[in-house]
């Protein structure tokens, strides 16, 4: 038999999902609708013992809808999906990701077909091959599950089997689970940014967060990796992101003297993970001074 590996996403707005109305000149599922998503290229495909889906899944993201991935509010894997197809002779790997964005935009242009926002209530009525029917509407009913689920598909009789992984489970391997501490928030930042949170509040950062900041600003990564904990521990300025809630540490860097960002971000579980790392214009940098969007650390006295 054959494998085929692919990847796909699902974006959400509020009651909304970002559905593809794929087009008549597809081989596969023409005319049906899916979610966006897409074949591995072989360069995701390089390393056996590693496969990048979720590299995969970024690029489709950017291709097919024109959202880069700091743009994202979040994007999670929930199911690994394995169809048997006997008569292709094929057996297809599928990892489906479900996401926020911060609003309802206008779906650009896509060759795969056309996209639309679809209402929650209005997707059961619509065209789907039988496995992409069955996942979404078992994650409508499932949304406030974070645990990852795995799809037994068999294609030749159209059967569905689910199974929750519990989160110690080692078949998945998830952000909150790889994952190491890179420092805390402190009670400055808490203080000057009015946060709900407990003082000294651990900050992580995992693989898939290093994967998302290389895929999203490769040379910023490969020049300031490795000041994420400076600038989380001692930055020069801190900010609230009013867009999607993150604490914005901002730091200039002594390499080319650049002020260097990284912003942290809360997980539907309450722990905070790095999000991204780049540099940033320094009168960009000014602008936010100005208008107190970014406050001088050492303004704030640590108190206790």
């Amino acid at each position: 038999m054959y494998t085929r590996l692919l990847a796909g996403a699902f974006l959400t707005y509020q009651n909304k999902v970002l559905l593809i109305k794929r087009g008549m000149h597809k081989e596969l599922g023409p005319g049906m609708w899916s979610g966006i998503g897409g074949h591995l290229e072989p360069e995701e495909l390089s390393n056996p013992r590693k496969i990048n889906h979720l590299a995969a899944i970024y690029r489709e993201i950017k291709e097919e809808a024109g959202v880069s991935p700091e743009e994202l509010l979040n994007l999670d894997l929930r199911y690994i999906i394995t169809l048997i197809n006997r008569t292709r002779n094929e057996i297809e790997n599928v990892y489906y990701y479900f996401g926020k964005v911060s609003g309802e935009f206008e779906p650009p242009y896509c060759d795969e077909g056309v996209l639309h926002w679809v209402d929650f209530k209005d997707v059961k009525d619509l065209p789907m091959t039988f496995f992409v029917k069955e996942t979404i509407l078992h994650w409508l009913d499932n949304r406030d599950k974070d645990n990852v689920f795995l799809v037994g598909i068999n294609k030749d009789n159209d059967k569905s089997t689910f199974v929750e992984l519990s989160e110690n489970q080692a078949v998945v391997q998830k952000e909150s689970v790889k994952s190491w501490e890179v420092g805390k928030i402190t009670n400055t930042v808490i203080k000057l940014l009015n946060l709900p949170i407990t003082t000294d509040t651990p900050v992580y950062i995992g693989e898939t967060n290093i994967t998302h900041i290389k895929i999203s600003h490769p040379a910023d990564f490969a020049k300031y990796h490795g000041f994420i904990e400076e600038i989380i521990n001692s930055p020069d300025y801190v900010g609230l992101n009013n867009k999607d809630n993150s604490i914005e540490y901002v730091k200039v860097i002594n390499i080319d003297n650049e002020f260097v960002k990284v912003a942290v971000r809360v997980t539907t579980k309450g722990k905070f993970f790095v999000r991204s790392l780049y540099a940033l214009n320094k009168n960009r940098v000014n602008n936010f001074i100005a208008k107190g969007t970014l406050i001088k650390y050492e303004n704030c006295i640590d108190i206790k």
